[in-house]
């Protein structure tokens, strides 16, 4: 489990190339259900559930993105120390987030 959000085009599409290797490496995992990688969105205004559909079929992937309204994903953010900054520049939202990465077992 990680945290990215779908806009920002510098250091997210890293974490998610990532993701798309480690979905690769344990593929037999994934489709035997013993593994789900979840990526949880640091921007859940624009994150929409067809804009994360959309932006997981682009990116290959074969994973799960959980957003929910901000509220909500506030207390995501805040259980697993998430911390997430939003800034304004020039009208493009930049979000600052950790880059931490869970392995969780059950």
């Amino acid at each position: 489990m990680t945290s990215r959000y779908t806009h920002y085009p510098k250091a997210c599409p890293i974490v998610a190339e990532i993701f798309r290797q480690v979905q690769s490496q344990m593929n037999d995992a994934i489709n035997q259900e013993d593994l789900i990688l979840v990526l949880i969105t640091t921007d859940s205004a624009r994150d929409t559930p067809s804009r994360l559909k959309s932006y997981t079929q682009t990116m290959g992937g074969d994973w799960q993105f959980i957003s929910r309204d901000v509220e909500t994903m506030q207390e995501i953010w805040d259980s697993d120390d998430i911390n997430g900054e939003i800034i304004d520049r020039t009208e493009e939202i930049v979000v600052f987030h950790s880059y931490k990465t869970y392995l969780i077992d059950q």
